[in-house]
């Protein structure tokens, strides 16, 4: 299956004319500090011959649509504070954190929970912080 984020949000944020390093989180705050976000998050079944090892095919959604499973709500909230950024820095995030019966399939998947332990590895010990996974 894949997944999906589909922004349900009334108010639209608009893109800054200058892309800094952080923009998005940027943008994040700038939108939270007035308005709520809200997304659907939908699943797409794999049906038929829709290929797993070839992520530049994309699949058919008039076969198999993306079906809203849950919304995500995020209140307006202060999310930037040194505190949390400090807590960030020592996260690390793996595709592969999962199951076995959950675990992603596909090459690009599998390259990206290699490359991601490596880059973590390689980050917190550059950093010498603890790594919190």
């Amino acid at each position: 299956m894949k997944y999906g984020l589909m922004p349900t949000s009334k108010h639209r944020s608009t893109m800054p004319a200058t892309l800094a390093d952080d923009y998005l989180s940027q943008a994040m705050q700038a939108h939270l500090n007035g308005h709520d976000a809200s997304f659907d998050f939908g699943v797409q079944l794999r049906k038929g011959t829709m290929p797993v090892e070839d992520a530049a095919v994309r699949w058919d959604e008039t076969e198999s649509p993306f079906v809203t499973v849950a919304r995500l709500h995020i209140p307006r909230q202060t999310f930037r504070t040194p505190e949390r950024e400090a807590l960030g820095e020592t996260l690390s995030f793996s595709p592969g954190h999962a199951k076995p019966e959950h675990a992603p399939l596909g090459g690009i998947n599998r390259a990206r929970v290699a490359i991601y332990q490596q880059l973590s590895a390689f980050r917190h010990q550059r950093d010498q912080r603890a790594n919190i996974a």
